[in-house]
């Protein structure tokens, strides 16, 4: 069967197409669509078929004319008999036009459906979503199937104290962990900053910049902070990052959200504002479990940021019962009960799903 997984540019888009592909490629002739050169050859140098292109301009109309003939060619030259979408606004037209010809579904990921998905929700034949669905119509809702958001097969569990001991960090000083998601964000790298210059506790720091980011900081670090320190540009293993944290500073989209539930870091969110409304939605999701907090970038104080981060890494009480609280989530599954929940989509695939 001739399957096509198409997704956009993120790793919250493009993590589960590929827990999928390496699922359903044993039996099955499997392309990916993704539109972020960085995955493309990430993806191409484990030996998937990546289709696609990362545009080099940002017009919303040459893009979307783009799109279509893109999407036009990669359906004719791929015939696929099942489709998958993503999300992300460069998938709209493929999806669209599969849907007409090809059985087609998606995911989402998200308490909330993105623009993309909420057009697409009324062509699809199935939707399947990663959070309970924040209020959707009775013809959407018909339609879903709940199937948890994948944590990464590569997100191994180590003790607190095991996981400092590796990164070389000190055993009982605090760790702060952050990132803007997989392509980084110069907003949130930017308070980091300020928080590192501006604060007088003493705290050890993971940072993911991105790599637009990443020479200034390797840079600012290694020359100015004096703090035990780890920075990079971006990192699939981030099981090791989150066992050694006590607290998050990140973006709020789905597979954070997972992680966060799944190693029970207490996170402070600043929700992307561009994002269709949805990582706000997901971080409210927390905020309204007691499990974490949410600032928003539109309206954003640093002073009031400021004081509740102190104010968190200076209570070992109050994070142990947010703690409690994440643990209650059950947001996260494991990559193979995510792919036995598209069995009745895809034939001709094995009971149970590889996690190598």
């Amino acid at each position: 069967m001739r399957i096509l997984l198409v997704a956009d540019r993120s790793a919250g888009h493009i993590y589960p197409a590929w827990i999928l592909a390496k699922a359903f490629k044993e039996n099955n002739k499997v392309y990916i669509f993704l539109t972020s050169n960085y995955f493309k050859n990430w993806l191409r140098k484990k030996g998937f078929l990546v289709l696609g292109r990362e545009l080099p301009f940002r017009n919303v109309v040459l893009e979307m004319a783009y799109r279509i003939i893109e999407g036009l060619v990669v359906f004719l030259k791929t015939r696929p008999q099942r489709v998958i979408g993503f999300g992300g606004k460069a998938t709209i037209f493929l999806i669209l036009l599969s849907s007409f010809f090809s059985y087609t579904a998606i995911y989402e990921p998200n308490s909330t459906i993105g623009k993309t998905n909420s057009i697409l929700g009324f062509f699809v034949k199935k939707i399947y979503w990663g959070f309970n669905p924040w209020k959707i119509s009775k013809m959407i809702e018909r339609k879903t199937i709940k199937v948890g958001i994948p944590i990464r097969s590569c997100c191994k569990k180590w003790s607190k104290e095991e996981a400092r001991k590796i990164l070389g960090f000190h055993p009982w000083k605090p760790v702060v962990f952050c990132f803007g998601g997989s392509q980084g964000s110069r907003f949130i790298n930017n308070v980091f900053k300020r928080l590192l210059e501006e604060s007088k506790i003493d705290f050890q720091v993971i940072h993911l910049t991105g790599q637009r980011d990443y020479s200034y900081f390797k840079n600012f670090y290694g020359k100015i902070f004096k703090k035990n320190y780890l920075v990079k540009d971006f990192s699939w293993e981030v099981g090791l990052f989150y066992s050694a944290s006590d607290i998050l500073i990140s973006r709020a989209g789905a597979l954070t959200c997972a992680e966060v539930s799944y190693y029970k870091v207490l996170p402070l969110f600043i929700p992307h504002p561009q994002a269709s409304q949805h990582q706000e939605k997901n971080a409210l999701y927390f905020v309204q479990h007691r499990a974490g907090y949410s600032f928003s970038q539109r309206n954003f104080s640093f002073q009031n940021f400021k004081v509740t981060f102190e104010k968190i890494l200076t209570d070992s009480l109050l994070q142990k019962r947010v703690k409690e609280r994440l643990g209650s989530l059950n947001l996260w599954v494991e990559e193979s009960e995510f792919c036995n929940k598209f069995l009745s989509f895809v034939a001709n695939i094995p009971e149970l799903c590889s996690n190598s």
